[in-house]
């Protein structure tokens, strides 16, 4: 009879995982993140993200790591609002979602507001760039309102 220790072989994601929570890793993600994202919050979103598309564990680990060194530069999770990690051929990209990118433009504090309007066929529209700051729109809130045309 042996007494053998029997080691059990750890899963692709756990081992992802593992990486993604050593101290190492973990101080190179804490110095790309701002400060009000928690680094254990941004792995653990990661790590989730990976879960979700298993695709991302047989991708370049490389890329891997720097699409998500990438997301924590700009302070966005992964969670396929705010970003999203995708899989082109065997390399993983980080895309802004949008919910993101509205995220990074409040937090720069370079605009007072940001708003977007579906026009319709029977709505009133005007827009004379150079001469007005802002496009002249009435809603035909009461009426047919028509196809969509347009979006600003």
């Amino acid at each position: 009879m042996t007494n053998a220790i029997e080691t059990k072989k750890q899963t692709p994601l756990a081992e992802l995982r593992m990486a993604m929570e050593s101290k190492e890793m973990k101080e190179q993600i804490k110095m790309a993140l701002p400060a009000h994202v928690p680094v254990d919050k941004f792995i653990r979103v990661v790590t989730t993200a990976v879960a979700n598309e298993p695709k991302l564990l047989s991708a370049n680990r490389l890329s891997f790591y720097n699409a998500c060194m990438k997301a924590a530069a700009d302070g966005l999770v992964t969670d396929g609002k705010e970003a999203a990690l995708v899989t082109f051929g065997d390399q993983v990209a980080y895309m802004p979602m949008i919910a993101g990118i509205l995220k990074k433009i409040r937090n720069s504090g370079e605009l007072e507001m940001i708003d977007s309007q579906v026009v319709y066929a029977a709505d009133k529209f005007t827009y004379r760039p150079g001469i007005d700051e802002m496009p002249i729109f009435e809603p035909n809130w009461f009426g047919d309102r028509g196809e969509a045309i347009g979006v600003y």
